[in-house]
């Protein structure tokens, strides 16, 4: 399942006159979602409790019912409790990832919650490579995100230890005259 980030989370870089973006690229490995679920289950009342599950619920449709199920088979008698890994995960996969509850939206987590998170660390590794040791670290509706204007040896030296994925989102992220940069860019694929 490929879906487009809606969400972005990235590091505003101070370059004295303007400002780069720096992405963090989720790897979808499914930690975040393992180790922190949101979701409740109520088993009393045979319902899962978490924001905006009636978007859920009509994502999944009929599949809705399984999932209920299935928390109900593994946990008799008990009261409400949180569901870790999250039910909404198969296969290391967010099974309503374009539904998905808004306390999910700013996953990988900043701070002590992302330990271990390798998208996390990778965005670390990134930002010291590229010098920067500050960086106002954000999470906003990608439709929002003021774009960054980097100057060329900002944006070379970026291109030049990005992976293409990091390279696609900080070009979406930041003013950036593609063209100018072809090279290095096709280099990378």
């Amino acid at each position: 399942m490929n879906f487009e980030p809606d969400t972005a989370l990235f590091a505003r870089v101070n370059l004295g006159d303007s400002f780069a973006n720096v992405p963090l690229v989720c790897r979808k490995c499914g930690m975040c979602c393992e180790k922190l679920s949101h979701v409740i289950y109520d088993p009393l009342n045979g319902e899962i409790i978490v924001e905006n599950i009636e978007e859920i619920k009509e994502f999944l449709g009929i599949r809705y019912h399984e999932v209920l199920e299935e928390l109900e088979s593994q946990i008799k008698g008990v009261n409400a409790v949180m569901v870790n890994p999250c039910p909404f995960l198969q296969d290391g996969r967010c099974t309503v990832y374009p539904a998905r509850p808004a306390s999910c939206r700013p996953f990988p987590l900043f701070g002590d919650q992302g330990i271990g998170c390798p998208a996390l660390k990778r965005f670390e590794e990134l930002l010291k490579a590229l010098g920067c040791k500050e960086a106002e670290r954000t999470c906003i509706p990608l439709g929002r995100v003021k774009k960054g204007k980097p100057d060329r040896n900002f944006v070379e030296k970026f291109l030049n230890v990005a992976d293409s994925e990091e390279i696609e989102l900080f070009l979406a992220l930041n003013h950036v005259e593609v063209e100018n940069f072809q090279g290095i860019r096709n280099s990378k694929e």
